[in-house]
């Protein structure tokens, strides 16, 4: 699954020219290659209020959240995830 939380994040950095996108579309992109999208509801918003927070980074603090709720590994190269979940797998 790709949370609409990394979908958004790629789209703003790709605005603000801190990432070079192909294309705009990127949960048809995901889509593409076999992932299934995953919205925010308000339990997730519920995993959010509980959280401390490490740093100020809002897409990550939603991203954990999401991964709490639901119970997911994290796939990232962000170390600091690792001090929030237990279950996250660094790349």
């Amino acid at each position: 699954m790709v949370s609409i939380v990394s979908r958004w994040e790629l789209v703003i950095k790709h605005q603000i020219g801190q990432l070079d996108l192909s294309t705009t579309d990127v949960g048809g992109d995901f889509v593409k290659q076999g992932f299934s999208p995953l919205s925010i509801a308000p339990v997730h918003l519920v995993a959010l209020a509980g959280q401390y927070m490490l740093h100020p980074d809002p897409f990550d603090h939603l991203l954990l959240a999401l991964a709490k709720a639901e119970g997911m590994t994290i796939v990232t190269t962000d170390q600091i995830f690792s001090e929030y979940l237990a279950d996250v797998w660094i790349v």
